[in-house]
């Protein structure tokens, strides 16, 4: 199973994950560390509320430019990384769970 986390503090939520689980196969990539803040990119102010994340956008964009049966979660996982490395809106994108199938 292959699960994408996009929310605020979402490292949170798997970091102790590979030491209690490490027998269940899932693979997890978040959008940040346990105490980052993911970086928004689309926000409405009429409803005040935030619709996207640059971790959701960077992902997306990368589904929909490869093709997903021939690249590896690895790649993604790193493409994406790269992706929010940006020194205007920081976030870490994290991964857990098991990493090799």
């Amino acid at each position: 199973m292959v699960l994408y986390v996009s929310a605020c503090h979402s490292g949170s939520m798997f970091s102790d994950y590979d030491t209690r689980y490490r027998r269940i196969n899932v693979y997890i990539m978040t959008s940040c560390l346990p105490d980052e803040v993911s970086s928004k990119v689309m926000k409405s102010d009429e409803q005040n509320t935030h619709f996207s994340t640059q971790f959701g956008v960077a992902w997306t964009k990368d589904s929909d430019k490869y093709n997903r049966s021939k690249r590896t979660l690895q790649q993604q996982y790193h493409k994406v990384k790269f992706s929010l490395a940006s020194p205007r809106k920081p976030s870490t994108a994290m991964q857990y769970g098991q990493k090799i199938f």
